[in-house]
């Protein structure tokens, strides 16, 4: 057969094979391709087309792409395959906007958002879209899985702070067993809450409960290691925020919105006619504080927290001045290290925060008393000193104007977000870092937005010097 389908001279190896092979049946297949050989074709052709659509195609591949389609052609629904394909091969991709009533139907003029829903808008606009703007969710199955094993973290250290607070103790002060016998109550407590008894229903379940325990008990534990160290005490847990904001340039936008969030931990430093103020937000895997992500929008939930920590510190101690000292991400975990000697030691080295720290002796030394001494390595901030007592390098410090430049920019990042959110922005643009960091790739909607970065007006929004390299699926 032919590159356009016709029909050609048979192959004068067919009179050879049938002088060798007596009584040899001849069987013409020039009507109907066999369907295994058929399927290899058409992935070929695929892989042809979307060479010859981006330009790259040579000769020799242009030739064997015209003479793949007029083979599919003469197969059964041919025709209608090819005229699929080749429509989808050359379809672009162009980012429109929903209209105004739509949009104002969807969110109305006052939008109450919290700041990981805006931080998802900034990963990817239309998976935001189709997540909040259309509330499509996940089927949810039975199990502890489905249940958020950071929510129960977060619910536990609350609950247990909380019960130390009120006795004016706190993960320092308080007795071991004590703190023990108060995680053991908040999981039983939350074992009821969530779903009945969803959390001992079988024995994987059960295994996960017990798990949790195992990992609150270290929690707990280094928490206190690492607020023994400074001079910091717990003036806040799981405490909720809400701040309206304006969203109008010149006064004749009615759009607003209503900016929300849970601070896990605050901290404060009494220092006479200061207080200093830490944050600690729990993660349920390893964070860093990246400058970039948070000028993108992926990152503001630790500056804005922070922010907001300030403003409510300074309601509760008027006439004093407040200043920001630390803002850290404290990963839950219970870590394992083959070093028998310093077992401990390791662990907690393994669980030291990260973040942002202001470079400022008092505040430094105010984290971590050991940090008056040169060469000191802090167990509890990502900070050391070298032995002329400088700061060394690699630490997690910046100067107060840095910091509070983050804390600015997180603002006006997030309020930004939000107008555009108001205004109907629903583009496919996913954010693209590594091949570990990027916004599709834990993304349950793939099935939905069509993502194709082979298709001309889909593009990853890339920053950082890697190259695009998905994971397979």
């Amino acid at each position: 057969m032919g590159g356009k389908g016709e029909g050609l001279i048979p192959s004068y190896l067919i009179e050879v094979l049938k002088n060798m092979f007596e009584g040899l049946e001849v069987t013409d297949n020039t009507s109907k391709t066999p369907e295994m050989f058929l399927q290899d074709i058409k992935e070929e052709t695929g892989r042809l087309l979307g060479l010859f659509v981006t330009g790259i195609a040579s000769n020799r591949q242009e030739e064997k792409l015209f003479n793949y389609i007029g083979i599919i052609k003469g197969s059964e629904g041919g025709e209608e395959w090819c005229e699929k394909v080749i429509s989808n091969a050359f379809r672009e991709y162009k980012a429109e906007p929903l209209d105004k009533e739509t949009a104002r139907d969807l969110y109305g003029d006052l939008l109450t958002v919290s700041v990981s829903t805006l931080e998802r808008f900034a990963a990817c606009r239309y998976a935001h879209f189709v997540a909040y703007g259309l509330a499509l969710k996940e089927r949810e199955e039975y199990g502890l899985e489905s249940v958020d094993m950071g929510n129960l973290s977060h619910d536990v250290l609350e609950r247990v702070g909380q019960k130390l607070q009120s006795e004016n103790l706190d993960f320092s002060t308080a007795d071991e067993e004590e703190m023990i016998k108060e995680i053991d109550a908040a999981i039983e407590h939350l074992t009821d809450e969530y779903n009945g008894d969803l959390l001992v229903s079988d024995e994987k379940t059960k295994y996960y409960a017990r798990q949790l325990q195992r990992i609150m008990r270290r929690t707990v534990k280094t928490l206190g290691f690492q607020l023994s160290k400074g001079k910091y005490k717990p003036e806040m847990y799981e405490t909720a925020f809400k701040k309206m904001y304006d969203l109008s340039s010149d006064g004749t936008d009615t759009k607003r919105v209503i900016l929300k969030g849970r601070i896990d931990r605050a901290d404060v430093f009494d220092d006479e006619k200061t207080e200093y103020v830490k944050i600690i937000d729990y993660k349920s895997s390893a964070h860093k504080l990246d400058a970039q992500k948070l000028e993108e929008g992926l990152s503001l939930q630790l500056a804005i927290y922070m922010k907001n920590a300030i403003e409510m510190i300074k309601e509760r101690y008027p006439g004093k001045e407040v200043l920001p000292a630390a803002m850290l991400y404290y990963a839950i975990d219970d870590p394992f290290s083959d070093k028998r000697e310093e077992y401990e030691a390791e662990i907690r080295k393994q669980l030291i925060p990260v973040g942002a720290v202001v470079n400022d002796d008092k505040i430094l030394e105010s984290l971590d008393e050991t940090l008056l001494t040169p060469g000191a390595k802090s167990e509890v901030i990502k900070v050391s000193r070298n032995k002329d007592k400088s700061i060394s390098k690699g630490s997690n410090v910046c100067s107060m104007e840095e910091f509070n430049s983050m804390l600015e920019k997180a603002e006006e990042k997030a309020k930004e977000l939000a107008s555009d959110v108001l205004s109907g922005s629903i583009d496919i643009n996913p954010y693209y870092e590594k091949k570990e960091d990027y916004a599709c790739r834990y993304c349950a909607l793939k099935g939905i937005c069509g993502f194709d970065p082979k298709i001309k007006g889909y593009e990853y929004r890339q920053f950082g010097e890697a190259g695009i390299e998905e994971d397979e699926e």
